[in-house]
Order: C-alpha cells, then structure tokens, then sequence
C-alpha cells in the first residue's frame, strides 16, 4: 500500500488517496470485526488479494489503445477486447464474491447457525448491500475529487458486477459448505506469550513442546487456569471456556490438535477410549430433570506409547451442551513419556504367567488364582509415582476371595504395585445391629413400614414393577381369582442370602384387588431384616444417583446383594466386589451387628459409582462412600451403633480433617464428607430448600472427572465447574459462596472470584524498546465489581521499584499503554492494576507483584536462545570434586524421586521430568552430600553478543542437620575453565537455603571484569565439609539468550542514507529477489510475504 501510495502522489492522483484513506478505514473495520468473529485464512486472503488488485487497479499505468472507453491510462480502465469487461468490472465482481464470503463466515459466528440454504441467501444479500454501498461511496467520490467514475452506465455495470459476485459466493457457499466448514475449523493462529511470561504468570514451564504448548495456551486463552497434580504437572485446566466447535466433539478435538502438547504428550498418543465396562468415549454429566437434558458432555481419553495403554491414564475434556459446545474442564492424569523407550523385544515377548503366579503367592503367602493379565507402560499414578517401564497388569484371587491387582516389571517379574480391590469398612472393636429406619443400627431406630420400590411382583400374565410408593399395576387377563408373589429382586438388585433363602411373599387376590403384600411382617429375624433392609436402602442410593445422572455407567445392570455373610472378612465388615460388581453385607456375630442397614449399604454402593465411574478408589473411594450416606440420611453420622453404642459412630462428617490428609483411606474420608456437610449446612443457612439435590448432583457428576485417588482441592474445582452456569467459574458460580465456604473449611480453598477480568487481546510483548512506546493492548472486564476506568495502570519496575503509567481508554473495555525507556538488556518487571467503583482492587497476574509478575526485558529486538537445556539429553556436562558416589550425594541428572522430606526436591523445576540433583534417591533416603564437594560443569557455550542474559533454576538446603556453615556456589569462566569468578554464593544462612525451585537471571555485560565471550562455562558446587549436616541441591533450566542492543532507529533505509526513497524500495527487492537474509524484517530466518509487510510498514513509519 505504501508504494502504491507514492506511486499516487507522484502521479497526482487525487482520487486514489481518497480510495486509500477509504481502504484504511475498511481494514480497520475487518481488523475490530475479525477480533470477535476470527475469519478464516480463504477469507482473508480473499480480502487482502482484492484490495492489492484495487490498489494498483487505480496507480499502474497502461497503453491507451488498451483504454477504448473514456477514462485513465489506468490498469482500471484496462480492456483487452471492445467485447470483454473492464479490468475494473472484473475487480468488482471478485471484490464482492470475497466479501459475500466474509459476511457469511461472520453471520455464522455471530449466530451459531450452521451451513444452510437460508444462510447463504442471507450472505448473498448482504454482499449485494455492500456493493450498493460501495457505488454511494464511489458517488462522493465525484463530489469530491475529480474522478472517472460515476455515471449512469459505469455505475449500472458495477453493480451488475457486483451481483454477479455475490451470486457466485452464495452459490459456492452452499454447494461447497462441507468444505467450507471444515476450512472455517482452523482458527488463524495467534502469537504465543514468551516462555518467560508464562513462567512468571503460571509458575509452569516444561519440557520439550510442553513450554511452548503452555505458552501458546496462555496467551490464547488469558482466563483459564492450571491446578497441578502432586508431581507439579497439570492435573485440571478450567476457568472460562477454551475451546468451542460446531458439536462437543470438535470442540474437544480442537483442544486435543492445539494442546495436548501441555502434558507432554503427542496428538497420536492420545485414543478416544473411556474408562467404562463398554469403552465408550462419552458421557453425558448432569442432568437437567426440568428440561430432560443434560447440562455437560463427558469425552474420554486414555494415552497409549507405542500401541500399549499406559496404566490409568486418562483425559476428561468436559463440554457444556449448548451453543457452540465450549470446553470448560480438561481433567487429566496423563504422563509425559517423552525420553521413555518401548524395548520391542520385550513388548513382544510372552507373558510369564508362572512368574506372576509365584511373585504374588511369595507376597500374599496364600493360593492365588490369576485371572486376567495384559501388558501396558506402568508410570505410576497420583498416589504411587514410578518411573516408566513395561509392566504385566494382572488381576488375581487371593484365598478364594479376595481380589487384587498385581503390577510386576515386565523384564524382572518384580512387584511393583499391589492394589485390593474389595472396598470394605474396616473396624475395631464391636458393633451390634442392623436398623430399618435412620443413620442407625437396629438397637439405635426403630422397625416401621416402608415402601419397597423397584421391587418385581409376578402374576400368571406378566411382570410389575413397584413406584416409589411401592404401588404396581399388573396385567390380567381374566377376572377370577389369581395368585401373586415377590421375592426380593428387582431390575437393579437382586437379594441374596449366604445362607440360605430369600424371603417370598405371595397372596390370592380377586382383580381388581387391591392386593397388599407384606415382608418381614414378623420382624423376628435378623436374616429377614437384613434382607429387607438391603433392598430398600440399596434402591434408595441407586434413585438418588440415577436422578443426578440417569446414563451413570454401571447403573444398567441387576446387582447381586449377598447379606448374612460369615466368610471372607466377615463378622462385623461389608464390601464391595468390583469383578463380580456386588456388594456385600455380614452377619453379627463376636458381639458385631449385622452390617446390612441404611449408612452402610449407601456407602458400599458409593464405592461402585467411584468404580464404574473411573476414578481410583483409596482414600477419595472411602470419602464418596461417606458423603453418598451423609446426603441421604442428611446426617453427619456414618455407621451409628457401628460400636454397640447408639451415641458413637464409626465415622462422623462433622470433623476437625483438613486437606492434606495423608493417612489411610478410610482415617481421611471423613475430609472429603467434611466439606460436603460443611457446604451442606452453609446450604442451610442460605435458605436453600433443595440443598440435598444440588449436593447429589455436583457429588455424582464430580466422580467422573476425577482423577487419582487422593481428596485434594482439585475435586474442589471439580464442583464449580459443574455447578456453573456460563463456561467461566472465574465469575462464580450459583452456589460458589456456599462451596467455597464449606471446602474452604477443610482447607479444600476454591480459586477466587475475580472482581475484574483482565485479559491480554494480542498477547504481552516480549521485549520492549529501550527508547520507550512499546504498547501493551489490554481489556478490563467486570466481573463482580464495576470498573472504574481511571484506576486502569500499567506498573512497571525498569530497577528502581514500581512506577505507574496511566492507561488510557481506548473504547469501552480496551485499555492501552505505553511502556517507559529502560537500559537495553535490563530486566522490565510489570503487572496491571484496576479498582472497582467499590474499591477492590484487582490485579494482573493475581496477587502481583508478591505473588508474581510479568517479566521482558529491554532490546531493539526479540532474544536469539544460544543455549537452552531442560537436561533431557546430555549436552556435554562434567562432573567432578572429591564425592564420588550418588549415595553420598555426587551431582545426578535424573528424575526426582525424593519426596522433600529431607530437603531434596520433589519434582524438577520445568515439569520438563529431568533436572541434575545431588544424590537421587527415595523419599528419607540418605543420598545427601557428605564429605567433600560435588561440582557440576556446563560444556562451552557462546555467549557473545551486546547483551548476553544468563538464566537458570536452582534448589539449595542445608537447614536439616546440627549446623547451617555451608555454601552453594556459582561461578562463571571467560576462558574456557581456565580461570572462574563468583557470579554468586547461597548460603550458609537466608531465605534462599531452605529449598525451593528459586529462578535466577545475570546480564553477563554488567558483571565487572568479565568478558562475554565464546569460550564461557558455568559451574555449581555444593558442598558439605566440617561438620557433616544434610546438604541438597539442584540444577534446572539453563538458559543464554542474546539481546538485540543495537538501535536501528530507521530499519527501512537500506541505503544508509539517513532519509526513505524509491532506492530503499530498490533496494529491498534486490535483496529479496537475490535471497540475502538482509531482507528478513521478521527475523524468522526465511524470506517470505511476510517480510514485504513488514518493510512497507517500516518505510511508512519513515525515519525519526
């Protein structure tokens, strides 16, 4: 545009620079439209493809025997026969096909309406409106400058161009709307934020694409968030929706093609199976009774490596069921396998059923009958990590009845994990009763009629089914007298007695009757009682769940009940069986009640709902078990008379657990079943009068996007989500006060709701311009609070503390500033701040600056990466010093398996896996450093340039032992090791030596006496000498990045002139043309149309 420009002026094309100043002001139109709607890359290419055709439709001259009409010597008027249409007829006719395609693409994101005859019509019309339009502003032209255009007859043929146009593009649309579509399904991409951004905003960086991956997903999407598993990766991404599609399927797909790379896992890893009986990959999640739909759409995925499953893996992405089908929640427990390697000749060799065989009878000492074994990558899971190996799944019967999973290493036949598989409730003590009514055992409650649902009652001709009245209707054929009778089994449970028979109840009726059957109308019977009271109580927690979800999985089946058990772990014990998908009552005896009563079938039965919902069991299986029954009965006692006493319980909701509970899973159940009956009472008193429903909803739902099997604050997010009405808990959610308050209780926090939302439309700069005027573009959104505009402020810290800069309001909710000048090469720390009218304030990123920042740093020009390494290979480190062994802690590169308790880390700093530690090894493992130093040596790198930045991770802790005197120690050479300077020492006392991944970055430049050369290497020494204490240390992310110090003021004189001309243009395409990098204004490395924009951008801004 800038050459066709000067091209006008020196021509005195008056008319042209109206028509340019009007093309400006269309671009800027398309640039505001395409922020909301986002065209896709054929329509934007149409559109820029005919303003170039316009462009230089009005300043490229031609030969006038080409012009027989009159007008220009212009390429406009250009006709290459009397009987052909104009040059100009032709740009019209393709300029409205290209914007009837526009319009359409808009028309269909605005309302959501997909490919249709109607909708083509529609775009049709509107094209032929816009070039009606156009031909007014042709006619002001006339009014203004002297033009050849206007007319009756030019004017007639333009608009029949016009039409011709937008006929074409609505025909095309319709006819080729499959395509069209899946075209429209990839989004024009948008810049990721830098790594250092998102390290500072999210706290996450990670290996391989996994810093990239989060980067890009970042700056897409500034209001969604990362809760992290227990080993620092991402366990759930939610906040406001990041992903939407035609249906919840590819919406789900597109998040799967843009970032799954964030786990570390690649796109062909990642198969559409879930982790139900039937396999099926998805789910419909909370039902809406009033409207008989369901609120979300569930899509599972499990991760495979090189054709095998890997062992519990799985991705939930959770889609609402409405327009446009917006992702809200991805749940994962997925495993970066990235430097794991199948061996082949293992993944191919038999299994060793024998091996197994003699492993688990050497480990259980009892007969084992294996049932079922297959071979997978074993990584671990939430609550047992690992390291990646082939391992054999195998599924056994201990002892003729219990039921275990056993994982041996596929290569050694060692144990590697060991799981029981029947959920029982283990006691202590005695406890004495079964009751038919309340929380309570039989001596605590008394015995009265109820009504038995879902019960079979068979007649000569047919079968009925009792309502939740107990009533039936059963088909007759005739009039006389007939004989009927039930026996404790209907379509979802069965009754079976271990020792003997079922009650039967039968009666002779004369239709229409009525005919009132009656069981255990005696009550003289513990076994009876059991029975009934089994039936009942078990159809009681199915309606309940069936009523949150009636497509639960595992709910579509009839379920044996076995009551007055005296085997297995019986008296005094219930179980349930998920191989033979049962639960499982005792019969009293050694002073224990029967344990067939209302609290504890509610919660064996919770345990299949975890099961068939694929959640691991533990201590989250134990606390859903407890929370089913504290819905309910609406009562915080689990298990009352479970001890032989009606005033204790086996386990109470009203608790003082909190999160974390690390004990076993039945010790923390009470903690999950604790911030249910805290939010239950918040409920209360709220006057909410439907709080049991709500709870039932948001408790069932929850277990099929949960994950692991541990109760951690992520379930906490888990429940927000699905009790969210609008695709974005950052806003809260209609009962975010009572959740929040009831898990907040139990240390179970929920994230807080932003007062504002503050978002970054074109994403954060990554470097500024020392001179100053690098803008940042941000938009400010009410949240729960009202903005006031004149607090928006970008603050920013250039070394001497944070300094406000006023943002202005460019329109409604759009905000921009201007950064300040700094020092080429210093770092520029900065945040945005903004009140409501009410005083709150909110910042971003939250809780900043304590909390976090954002960071760049000053340079002409974005940092060229001279050496990176996340250490997932070796780039050539030494080790050395006077400690020999990784026992007595010589520096390892290696995955973290400590557990921090002794001031090792946990996990490495990137989430990349890998890092260098002193001495790997177990949780309390003795592999610190002893006796001596451990150096690590970096190999020699290139760090030349006007500013070389220097950055890296470290962990240092030497607070565990009988004195704190040593020291970590960095230190940095010039010349290839030959000589070394301390660029800094840790210790032996402050802050920074009491572990935790601390991230440091140094300009080379500004270290005295230093030359940043080609010959540097850095160096880390810990150290434990003297007095031998427990000394730990690590070493993460080692970066040089080299900063463009050079002020280019004029980029675009390429002649050095000091002024722009036509030579620069000359002079550009001379180096394009030739292929001379001197031409790559991008700096992307290649010569490209891109690099033509960019030029013509940097000659239209001139020279200062």
């Amino acid at each position: 545009m800038s050459i066709t420009t000067f091209m006008a002026i020196n021509q005195g094309n008056h008319e042209f620079l109206f028509y340019g100043f009007t093309l400006l002001l269309i671009i800027y139109i398309l640039v505001e439209l395409h922020r909301r709607v986002t065209f896709t890359r054929t329509a934007l290419w149409l559109l820029t493809i005919w303003g170039f055709l316009h462009m230089i439709g009005g300043t490229v001259p031609v030969s006038p025997e080409f012009v027989p009409d009159e007008g220009s010597a212009v390429l406009y008027s250009f006709r290459l026969r009397p009987d052909l249409p104009r040059y100009d007829q032709i740009i019209h006719a393709f300029g409205f096909f290209s914007a009837t395609v526009a319009c359409w693409e808009a028309v269909r994101a605005l309302l959501g309406v997909r490919r249709s005859v109607t909708l083509s019509i529609i775009a049709a019309i509107m094209g032929m409106g816009l070039g009606a339009l156009n031909e007014v502003i042709e006619f002001i032209a006339t009014r203004i400058t002297e033009t050849n255009v206007g007319g009756y007859t030019n004017t007639g043929w333009d608009l029949v161009s016009n039409t011709i146009g937008t006929i074409c593009a609505g025909f095309s649309i319709f006819t080729l709307g499959v395509a069209c579509a899946a075209i429209t399904s990839m989004p024009v991409a948008q810049a990721p934020a830098s790594n250092t951004d998102f390290a500072n905003a999210a706290g996450q960086p990670a290996s391989i694409n996994k810093v990239q991956a989060i980067s890009s997903f970042k700056a897409l999407n500034q209001r969604s968030h990362f809760a992290m598993r227990e080993n620092g990766t991402i366990g759930r991404v939610y906040g406001k929706a990041f992903s939407q599609g035609q249906t919840g399927a590819i919406s789900a797909q597109r998040f799967l093609d843009q970032h799954v790379n964030m786990w570390g896992v690649a796109r062909d890893e990642i198969v559409a199976e879930g982790p139900f009986e039937d396999a099926r990959h998805t789910q419909q999640i909370g039902y809406e009774p009033d409207f008989d739909t369901y609120k979300f759409t569930g899509h599972y995925y499990q991760q495979i490596k090189d054709g095998l499953p890997v062992f519990r893996s799985k991705l939930v992405l959770l889609t609402r069921n409405e327009q446009n089908n917006p992702l809200v929640l991805a749940s994962s427990e997925l495993h970066d396998l990235t430097n794991f390697t199948v061996d082949q000749q293992l993944k191919n060799t038999r299994i060793n059923h024998a091996r197994i065989l003699d492993a688990a009878q050497a480990q259980y000492k009892k007969p084992v009958v294996l049932q079922s074994t297959e071979r997978m990558v074993y990584a671990g899971f939430d609550a047992a990590p690992h390291a990646p190996v082939l391992a054999d799944i195998s599924y056994v019967i201990v002892d003729g009845f219990q039921e275990h999973l056993v994982v041996t290493d596929a290569a050694t036949g060692e144990i590697l994990y060991t799981e029981s598989l029947i959920c029982t409730v283990d006691v202590t003590g005695n406890v004495q009763g079964i009751s038919s009514t309340g929380p309570g055992a039989d001596i605590c409650e008394t015995e009265v009629p109820n009504p038995i649902s879902d019960l079979y009652v068979n007649g000569p001709d047919g079968v009925a089914v009792t309502d939740e009245n107990g009533d039936f209707v059963l088909t007759n054929s005739g009039s006389g007298s007939i004989s009927i009778n039930s026996n404790l089994q209907g379509p979802h449970f069965e009754i079976i007695d271990f020792l003997g028979s079922v009650q039967s109840v039968s009666a002779n009726v004369t239709p229409p009757g009525p005919a009132n059957l009656q069981f255990n109308s005696l009550n003289n019977s513990e076994n009876i009682r059991a029975q009934v009271n089994a039936f009942i109580e078990s159809n009681r927690v199915y309606d309940w769940t069936v009523a949150a979800n009636p497509s639960y999985p595992g709910t579509d089946f009839q379920m044996n009940v076995t009551v007055n058990r005296t085997d297995g772990f019986c008296p005094g014990n219930a179980w349930y069986s998920p191989s033979e998908q049962s639960i499982n009552f005792c019969l009293s005896g050694s002073s224990n009640p029967n344990t067939a009563w209302s609290s504890v079938v509610h919660h064996e039965y919770g345990h299949h709902i975890v099961n068939r919902g694929g959640s691991g069991q533990g201590q989250y299986g134990e606390g859903f078990g407890d929370t089913m029954s504290t819905i309910i009965l609406d009562d915080n006692r689990l298990g009352l008379g479970f001890f032989g006493s009606c005033g204790s319980s086996l386990r109470n909701a009203e608790n003082s657990l909190s999160y974390p509970c690390e004990t076993d899973g039945h010790a923390c159940a009470g903690l999950l079943s604790g911030c249910v009956w805290e939010t239950r009472n918040e409920m209360v008193l709220d006057g909410i009068s439907d709080y049991q429903d709500i709870l039932m909803f948001l408790a069932v739902n929850s277990v099929l996007v949960h994950t692991g099997t541990n109760i951690n604050p992520s379930i906490t997010i888990d429940w927000l989500t699905l009790d969210d009405d609008d695709a974005d808990i950052g806003n809260g959610t209609p009962h975010y006060n009572q959740i929040a308050a009831g898990f907040g209780a139990k240390n179970m926090d929920a994230p807080p709701i932003n007062a504002l939302a503050i978002s970054f439309p074109i994403g954060l700069p990554e470097v500024v311009d020392p001179n100053g005027g690098t803008m940042i573009n941000v938009n400010i959104d009410n949240v729960a609070g009202t903005l006031d505009p004149s607090t928006a402020t970008l603050m920013v810290d250039t070394g001497s503390g944070y300094m406000p800069v006023a943002m202005s309001q460019v329109s409604g909710n759009q905000f921009e500033a201007a950064f300040p000048g700094a020092t080429c090469g210093d770092e520029v720390n900065y945040y945005i701040t903004a009140d409501t009218t009410g005083g709150a304030t909110q910042n971003s990123p939250i809780g900043a600056p304590a909390d976090g920042f954002y960071l760049t740093r000053a340079s002409f020009s974005p940092a060229v990466i001279a050496f990176d390494d996340n250490f997932q290979t070796n780039m050539g480190w030494t080790i050395s010093g006077d400690v020999t062994t990784n026992g007595t802690g010589r520096w390892e590169r290696a995955t973290p398996t400590g557990a921090g308790t002794r001031g090792e880390p946990a996990n490495d700093q990137d989430g990349s896996g890998l890092c260098y530690v002193t001495g790997n090894g177990g949780p309390n493992d003795n592999n610190d450093v002893d006796n001596g130093s451990t150096i690590l040596t970096s190999p020699v790198m290139d760090a030349t340039g006007d500013t070389t930045i220097l950055s890296y991770a470290r962990w240092y802790d030497n607070t565990l032992g009988s004195t704190q005197d040593d020291s970590f120690v960095v230190e940095i050479s010039d010349n290839a090791g030959g000589s070394w300077t301390v660029l800094e020492s840790v210790g032996p006392a402050g802050p920074e030596t009491q572990g935790g991944w601390i991230e440091k970055q140094f300009a080379l430049s500004e270290i005295p006496g230093f030359d940043s050369n080609s010959q540097f290497q850095i160096r880390f020494t810990a150290s434990d000498n003297g007095t031998q204490d427990v000394v730990e240390a690590g070493v993460d992310a080692v970066m040089l990045a080299k900063l463009d110090c050079v002020d280019d003021a004029c980029p675009a004189d390429l002649t050095g002139e000091g002024d722009l001309n036509f030579l620069d243009v000359s002079e550009f395409l001379a180096l394009f043309g030739a292929g001379d990098l001197a031409a790559d204004f991008t700096g992307e490395g290649s010569l490209n149309f891109l690099d033509v924009s960019e030029f013509l951008a940097a000659f239209a801004a001139g020279c200062p």
